[in-house]
């Protein structure tokens, strides 16, 4: 068994469950459910992302995000992907005739 994740108490749980009731996205709800059971029952990252079908990377990724910048984590919108560099038909003028 791995070492207990240790999650920082923002929120308390009844608080955590107010935010899994009202939130309408299925995978902000997994996420609070996720540090609901990291603060609520204390295990393991791995024991944690079996439970939910994470990877454990997911987990210690998110835990780690919660400490760190506080519910505000959970509910700000995933990260997108980066752009891809595409320059538009302008842009790509201006960069071939410097």
């Amino acid at each position: 068994m791995g070492k207990v994740i240790v999650v920082k108490a923002h929120l308390s749980v009844q608080e955590i469950d107010e935010f899994v009731k009202t939130s309408k996205k299925s995978s902000e709800v997994r996420r609070w459910l996720v540090i609901r059971h990291a603060q609520a029952d204390p295990s393991s990252a791995q024991k944690i992302a079996e439970r939910f079908g994470l990877s454990v990377h997911t987990v210690r990724d998110l835990i780690e995000l919660y400490n760190k910048e506080g519910p505000y984590a959970i509910r700000k919108p995933p990260r997108r992907t980066p752009p891809t560099g595409n320059l538009s038909f302008e842009e790509e003028k201006k960069f071939i005739s410097i």
